[in-house]
């Protein structure tokens, strides 16, 4: 057999991968995946470059996996990419990207926290709650934006429900609780609340009592150092990354008859190891919450 007959042969995995499914700028499938494949945001906070490469290679991971035909189409749909250097046109641009969307089902991959706003500007929400796993509050009140004042943003120009989950004190200003509605349950009593990562039972009337659509956002920093360590701001006591598996599938189980709407931002591969153990573990999250 010549090297001819080894492609060949390698090539028809492909139909049975989620590679299949996967196709460009198709705003009206029931699944999307949203690439905002820029990090300046993050780069005006302080934090280091490399996050703007995170959505593709989550998704060149993801490619790999296994479809067995639970996932009929998924679109990736670019927004944004690292040639914006302007982050004020950016983010008017992404929303207008984002208004066109129509899936049920969103997952939106981005370099810095700060796409969360078009993201959820963008999106028509019925009275949106956002839960947002994250070290940050990233509700700075700065007179420049990046990824740490998307929910601030949001908060003065549109009402929104806020719902922060996994917050260290010690690596937020005072200021950054000040003048904003919004609940945080940070590390210490996240741990008593779900007796130590065991249990997400204490979400569930969260879930039951809002009346809305319901936004899911994961900053990578916030998940454990000993399970992600490809972030700008390694978390020495954060969330492990099979609770923050069982926090989605509550999501999920939860959302089924709603708009489904799956953020993840601030993976930076250039941090990652070579076996692209984090990128795995995270494209692994995105098809659990595909099927």
């Amino acid at each position: 057999m010549g090297w001819k007959e080894v492609d060949e042969n390698l090539a028809k995995r492909k139909s049975q991968s989620i590679a299949n499914v996967m196709s460009k700028e198709a705003n009206d499938s029931q699944n999307s995946i949203l690439i905002s494949a820029n990090d300046l945001g993050v780069v005006r906070n302080g934090g280091r470059r490399g996050a703007a490469l995170g959505p593709r290679v989550l998704i060149s991971q993801l490619q790999k996996f296994a479809n067995h035909q639970k996932i009929k189409n998924i679109s990736l749909i670019d927004i944004t990419d690292q040639s914006e250097d302007d982050f004020n046109q950016m983010q008017k641009n992404s929303i207008n990207e984002i208004s066109k969307i129509k899936s049920q089902k969103i997952i939106h991959l981005g370099g810095g926290h700060d796409h969360i706003y078009p993201l959820v500007s963008g999106l028509k929400f019925n009275n949106p709650l956002i839960i947002n796993i994250d070290a940050h509050l990233d509700t700075r009140d700065d007179e420049i934006h990046h990824s740490g004042t998307p929910f601030r943003q949001l908060a003065n120009e549109k009402k929104i429900k806020l719902l922060q989950i996994g917050i260290h004190e010690y690596a937020n200003v005072s200021q950054n609780y000040q003048g904003i509605e919004m609940d945080v349950i940070d590390t210490k009593t996240l741990k008593q609340k779900s007796n130590l990562f065991r249990d997400v039972s204490f979400l569930n009337e969260v879930y039951e009592k809002h009346d809305g659509d319901i936004v899911f956002s994961i900053d990578a920093d916030a998940i454990a150092g000993c399970d992600m360590q490809s972030v700008s701001a390694v978390n020495h006591d954060g969330i492990p990354f099979e609770f923050l598996r069982m926090l989605v599938d509550q999501y999920q189980r939860y959302t089924k008859d709603k708009k489904q709407t799956l953020g993840i931002y601030e993976y930076n591969p250039l941090f990652d190891e070579l076996s692209a153990k984090d990128a795995r573990s995270l494209a692994s999250l995105i098809y659990d919450f595909l099927i």
